[in-house]
């Protein structure tokens, strides 16, 4: 999928995740984890990511966790109530020592 990785609201995405949306299958999904901003509508957010395809996993009002493919992770980051997006801790690789 080639896309600018230089847009502003990608800015959101972790280096990793933007690697993955510039490598990765369209229709490949990652479990991720949504951090939302303090006034954000839970509900609408959950909405609008469910209209994206995103199966949501879990819902609150600071942190939002779903399945979400790579074509709709781009959107997703456009959302006005989400700050965020990462890899849930658990998922990302671990540092070498």
């Amino acid at each position: 999928m080639a896309f600018s990785t230089k847009n502003a609201k990608l800015q959101k995405l972790s280096a990793e995740l933007r690697h993955w949306c510039a490598t990765g299958a369209p229709d490949e999904s990652r479990i991720l984890v949504l951090k939302l901003s303090h006034n954000a509508d839970v509900d609408l957010v959950t909405a609008q990511l469910a209209e994206l395809g995103a199966e949501i996993v879990s819902a609150g009002p600071a942190v939002t966790v779903a399945s979400i493919s790579c074509e709709s992770l781009i959107k997703a980051s456009k959302l006005s109530g989400v700050i965020r997006i990462d890899v849930p801790a658990r998922f990302a690789p671990k540092p070498n020592n």
